[in-house]
């Protein structure tokens, strides 16, 4: 592990029986976990000590989370029968920049979230 970023590196775990007499596999060993590297810290020795690294695993079920992008934007909604649902993504940042929730603004008072927001109608 030295020398090599292991995020993201692919991890199987199988299990596999074996013959006490002759120490070989019986059947073929079954998988058991699949999945990927989500960490690696190494722990350094002292001189003369005793060193490791202890893996972080994450299932290969999580990349079932992961959002297209192109599915958040105003363009892609578009073509789903006009639906303008994201029409104000890409600006919607620049609004919650200046409200100040639950405090109010030095200099003055907070702006009020309601007059941020476009009225549609």
């Amino acid at each position: 592990m030295q020398g090599y970023d292991a995020k993201h590196a692919p991890v199987e775990i199988h299990r596999g029986y074996m013959d006490p007499d002759t120490m070989l596999p019986v059947a073929p060993a079954v998988p058991r976990f699949l999945g990927q590297v989500n960490g690696a810290p190494k722990r350094i020795p002292a001189v003369g000590g005793e060193g490791g690294v202890e893996l972080a695993v994450v299932s290969h079920t999580r990349s079932l989370t992961r959002l297209n992008p192109i599915k958040r934007s105003d363009e892609y909604q578009q073509t789903r029968q006009g639906d303008r649902f994201r029409r104000y993504n890409d600006v919607a940042g620049g609004w919650l920049a200046n409200v100040h929730w639950g405090e109010a603004k030095a200099g003055g008072g907070g702006v009020d979230p309601r007059a941020l927001v476009p009225i549609i109608k």
